[in-house]
């Protein structure tokens, strides 16, 4: 995709949200030891006329380009609250954005969000980048810390191995890590390194028995993918 064409999206993007052409749908998190599904991940798809399904990772490109993902974002935490209320046997994962992991109003838009649909505050996990908590002033990590003490658990997205993303493990006491399955042939070793500091090692993007038997071998413990798919066929609209 050109700029050019990112651009015309982006800013078609909030008229896509109002219409309904924005949805939520699950994304298994499965657990590798017994690739059984042990969570679900909340993620977006925007059904657009011209270019068919835009995925998630892309809507969130799109989002930030404008300033609109901490907006999204929120929209996204919402749905992911009303959810845990519906289904009180699955635990939900969300990803935060950049912008709105550095929100001001993050903390209490999430706990509002829970307060209102009566969640449980450890049946949340959200994700939040490692690059944003390296600097300990840094808003993102004032969030984490207030939400983490109240009791929700944060993922270490985007996770390379480096001595900066293990200190920020560490540093933070994060439940686990998220790494692409892209990242196998340089992080061999990597699975020892975030055991050892008490979390999990979580792949994202796998898409072959292959690569799921490789990552299980390296000592990865979950793991989510177009291997497994969305869960059914279901999808809602962000309230």
């Amino acid at each position: 995709m050109g700029d050019v064409e990112a651009s015309i999206l982006a800013a078609q993007l909030p008229g896509a949200l109002e219409m309904g052409e924005i949805v939520v749908t699950h994304q298994p998190v499965v657990d590798l030891a017994t690739n059984s599904a042990v969570r679900s991940e909340l993620i977006l798809r925007w059904d657009h006329q011209a270019h068919g399904v835009i995925p998630h990772d892309q809507c969130v490109e799109l989002a930030e380009q404008t300033g609109f993902s901490s907006t999204l974002g929120s929209m996204l935490l919402t749905t992911t609250c009303r959810e845990l209320r519906a289904a009180p046997d699955i635990p939900l994962s969300v990803n935060l954005t950049r912008q709105q992991s550095a929100d001001m109003e993050l903390v209490s838009i999430a706990l509002r969000s829970l307060e209102l649909n009566r969640v449980s505050h450890e049946r949340l996990w959200l994700g939040m980048p490692l690059d944003l908590l390296s600097d300990e002033s840094d808003e993102a990590a004032d969030n984490l810390r207030v939400l983490a003490d109240l009791g929700i658990e944060f993922i270490g997205l985007n996770f390379t191995g480096s001595l900066r993303d293990l200190a920020c493990l560490e540093r933070f006491s994060l439940r686990g890590v998220r790494i692409s399955a892209a990242l196998s042939h340089t992080t061999l070793h990597v699975a020892n390194l975030v055991h050892h500091a008490g979390a999990l090692l979580i792949v994202d993007g796998i898409a072959t028995e292959e690569q799921a038997d490789w990552w299980r071998h390296a000592g990865a413990d979950l793991a989510s993918g177009p291997l497994w798919g969305p869960h059914g066929t279901q999808s809602f609209r962000l309230d």
